[in-house]
């Protein structure tokens, strides 16, 4: 399929694609606004500090992670509280923050929820750090007094007591909460979810019609069938009258010489109305010609109609009436009656063997508009 039948197809179902298109944009919008429930997020930040640069980073967050993430898992079954460390290729100074999320139907809720879990893992990480600082005093003062015992003048004793103490200084570490001062509406807004669908709507619908037409293959323009059928297209919906144009041709083509023409459509209805314009037509140029409805009447009335001047009998598709078989056998000129996108160049086959078979060709085609 090229662009250009793409952009025809589109015109000739734009109608179809704008509806699809809209209908997805508001079941999305009402969906949202009123049956979904609205989800917030509320954030807050943990930063741990050390001025004195004694402990890394890496031993800090260590700490840190491991806590906060079980105090996320403590919250209230109506808040969703989640931890996230540094990314990676994170600066310095944002490998030291923690942030936590707090996701939820209430706002406010979601606001004290995620603010109470990061300052309980800052109280308890705080705790944590003064008792290893504790700990590690106890542990200097134990070392000072065996220095001092086994004697403190000798240096290598005293380098080598030296090295085996931790020297790390923890009453320095500061753990900083930025608590979240509001919530902010998370998940996809109504009017964004609407715009989602109707792109949504739109490709869908396009697809949808391209797959109908690959199937369907409908007949689009008077080129396509002329190519296809290699008949000539005798009238086509314009200005001018369908029924001038093709009395103009018939005419011309059998000068005159015409008392029975058979219009045959290709589906049901789609030859009554173009075989009253042809009689019209041919009544302006002064020739008595009537219209004939077949619709299952049978030959016996078809032939006693209109039987002293040009006869059009508006015939039944094939496959609906087999009489239409003798009605074209009998006519002096066959005419194919071809609705623009409602008919496909596939029952468009199927009839032309059907008439090659009863040694039957057509003169043409009258291409009608897809009323």
């Amino acid at each position: 399929m090229t662009f250009l039948d793409l952009a025809r197809l589109i015109r000739h179902y734009w109608i179809a694609v704008v509806a699809a298109s809209l209908v997805c944009a508001l079941t999305a919008f009402g969906v949202s606004a009123v049956i979904v429930s609205p989800k917030y997020e509320a954030t807050a930040t943990l930063t741990s500090t050390d001025p004195s640069g004694n402990v890394a980073a890496d031993v800090l967050m260590s700490t840190v992670t491991p806590l906060a993430q079980q105090i996320a898992a403590e919250a209230p079954e109506s808040v969703t509280i989640t931890v996230k460390g540094p990314k990676s290729g994170a600066t310095a100074a944002e490998l030291r923050v923690l942030t936590f999320s707090a996701e939820g139907g209430d706002a406010d809720e979601c606001v004290a929820a995620v603010n109470a879990a990061a300052q309980e893992t800052a109280d308890r990480v705080e705790a944590i750090f003064l008792e290893l600082e504790e700990n590690q005093s106890l542990k200097r003062e134990g070392a000072r007094e065996i220095l001092g015992e086994i004697g403190g003048d000798d240096p290598k004793t005293e380098a080598l007591l030296e090295a085996i103490i931790i020297d790390r200084e923890y009453s320095h570490c500061a753990f900083i909460v930025d608590e979240a001062t509001q919530a902010e509406k998370g998940g996809v807004s109504a009017p964004k979810l609407a715009l989602i669908a109707l792109l949504g709507g739109l490709v869908l619908s396009v697809v949808v019609i391209i797959v109908s037409d690959l199937v369907k293959r409908p007949i689009k323009t008077r080129e396509e069938i002329e190519a296809y059928s290699g008949l000539p297209v005798l009238s086509w919906p314009a200005a001018a009258g369908e029924g001038q144009m093709l009395w103009a041709n018939l005419s011309v083509k059998f000068d005159g010489g015409l008392s029975d023409i058979a219009m045959l459509p290709l589906s049901a209805g789609g030859s009554l109305g173009i075989a009253d314009a042809l009689c019209a037509a041919a009544k302006d140029c002064g020739i008595d010609a009537s219209a004939v409805p077949m619709e299952n009447a049978g030959l016996a009335q078809i032939e006693s109609e209109g039987a002293d001047g040009l006869k059009v009998v508006a015939c039944q598709p094939i496959e609906c009436d087999a009489s239409s078989v003798y009605c074209v056998r009998r006519a002096d000129a066959v005419v194919l009656c071809v609705r623009l996108w409602k008919d496909g160049l596939d029952k468009l086959d199927d009839v032309l063997k059907e008439l090659d078979a009863v040694d039957v060709r057509p003169v043409g085609v009258a291409l009608l508009a897809d009323r």
